[in-house]
């Protein structure tokens, strides 16, 4: 299979152009190609257009992606760093290069990982990719320069014949969307029950509704009583039915001291 990239004539263009990863590899290592700073230097996505060959340099108008990018600032300095990446990625083809400000004693690498297929590109699949490889990538990291002149000699092709599985991002991208899911069942359950309390508050018997007040209208034993009155008229008063607890407690069969006790409570 193919896998392209897209990429800018520089960091000022406008427009991205879908082309060959493999044949943007050989151009990206040529000496007359390469720039002698990165601002200079060509503008890489790692995703690309599907349908249409020049296409505007939004994240939006990218619809596909056949490889991995990952940018690595290495923010805490370790000097080993790429080998760490490298020992990772032994089993599958990548290619990297040093950035133009990759130091000894804080190197950092851009690496492109070819996949086994095409994907969906998305804001999971970018999420997916950062989980994936979260000890060396970026978070936001979807483009980048390509080698500037003075690193054109850090470039390393490792080829072994065997592509990064799609099944792993994928795999990683249902898992984060069924957690999407769950938080927002969660939230809408929490605004349905906002909802209900709201509708409640504006409804004289609304407190009748409360969880610990239907508790002690269907009746109590002589041994959980006291505490379960308690709570009920705590709830009340939180819930802003502070005024109907004298009717709640008149319609409790209680002590009148423990009648006469809450009504001077919530009486102030």
């Amino acid at each position: 299979m193919k896998h392209y990239i897209s990429i800018c004539s520089d960091r000022f263009a406008t427009e991205a152009k879908k082309v060959d990863l493999f044949e943007w590899t050989i151009l990206a290592s040529r000496p007359d190609y390469a720039q002698k700073t990165k601002d200079e230097s060509m503008l890489v996505f790692n995703g690309y257009n599907e349908t249409l060959s020049e296409y505007p340099r939004k994240e939006s108008e990218l619809n596909r992606f056949s490889s991995i990018f990952i940018d690595c600032d290495n923010e805490n300095s370790d000097p080993t760093i790429i080998e760490q990446f490298k020992n990772v990625m032994q089993n599958f083809d990548y290619l990297i290069y040093e950035t133009a400000s990759s130091t000894k004693e804080r190197p950092k690498f851009r690496a492109i990982i070819p996949l086994d297929g095409e994907l969906e590109w998305n804001k999971y699949a970018k999420q997916a990719v950062f989980q994936l490889f979260h000890r060396f990538a970026d978070e936001k990291a979807s483009w980048f320069f390509s080698p500037t002149l003075d690193k054109l000699d850090t470039i390393y092709e490792h080829e072994v014949g065997r592509w990064f599985p799609c099944e792993l991002i994928t795999r990683k991208v249902e898992e984060m969307k069924k957690l999407d899911e769950q938080k927002e069942t969660h939230l809408l359950l929490q605004q349905i029950r906002m909802s209900r309390l709201h509708k409640d508050r504006h409804n004289p018997e609304g407190w009748r509704h409360l969880p610990s007040v239907k508790k002690c209208l269907e009746g109590l034993n002589v041994g959980e009583r006291d505490n379960a009155l308690c709570a009920a008229c705590y709830a009340m008063d939180k819930n802003g039915y502070r005024d109907a607890i004298p009717q709640f407690l008149d319609e409790c069969v209680v002590d009148y001291s423990f009648k006469t006790k809450w009504r001077r409570r919530y009486s102030r």
